[in-house]
């Protein structure tokens, strides 16, 4: 990886006698002794690398990784929202919906994880959240990965709209949900959950 480097939001030049083995990981870090010092990650010192100049940002940016010729060999551009896996932002929502207090969770939150390395990078039905219960997994496997290693289709845009095409809906309103998938291979049927909200009440339970 000598000249190597991690462009976009962040800054990284991978250092001179850097090389990976078929099946290895690094880590690059923001700071690198402090990840070591989580012990839930059981990562080794010289498997961390960095740290990297600049902050990634929480709402998304492109982040590409350079040859030593300076020509892009991969990237992704991710995003906070839908259709991204919004469940990858921290703990995915705050602790009155959830339930969950996010200290408990204090730098073992969920984190994007890329379901298929062969596939591209700015499709967001090849990513997902890692499972909370889990922690993150920086130089294993992704948990995904372990499990199945082609995406399943996602829904990438979804809309709401009475008989006149409006997405001002009354409640004697019918409605018509459109939405369009990734890929549409394998789906044999869908199941639909919706939220009615009523603005002027809190606690609504969720209907099927």
């Amino acid at each position: 990886l000598d000249n190597w480097r991690i462009s976009g939001g962040i800054d990284y030049a991978f250092p001179e006698g850097t090389s990976l083995e078929s099946g290895e990981f690094l880590v690059v870090a923001r700071d690198p002794k402090r990840l070591v010092g989580i012990k839930e990650y059981k990562l080794a010192g010289k498997k961390v690398l960095g740290p990297y100049e600049g902050v990634l940002s929480n709402n998304g940016e492109r982040v590409r990784v350079e040859n030593a010729a300076g020509n892009t060999e991969d990237s992704v551009r991710y995003s906070a929202q839908f259709p991204w896996p919004i469940g990858a932002d921290s703990i995915g929502a705050g602790p009155k919906w959830t339930g969950i207090d996010p200290m408990d969770y204090q730098f073992r939150g969920s984190s994007l994880e890329r379901i298929n390395f062969s596939l591209p990078g700015d499709d967001p039905a090849n990513w997902v959240a890692s499972p909370l219960e889990k922690n993150a997994t920086p130089s294993r496997p992704n948990h995904i990965a372990r499990k199945r290693s082609m995406p399943l289709p996602i829904v990438t845009s979804v809309r709401a709209i009475n008989r006149k095409g409006s997405i001002v809906i009354s409640k004697t309103d019918s409605v018509r949900i459109e939405a369009k998938l990734s890929d549409n291979k394998g789906v044999r049927g869908l199941k639909l959950e919706y939220f009615y909200d009523n603005l002027e009440k809190e606690g609504e339970t969720k209907v099927q």
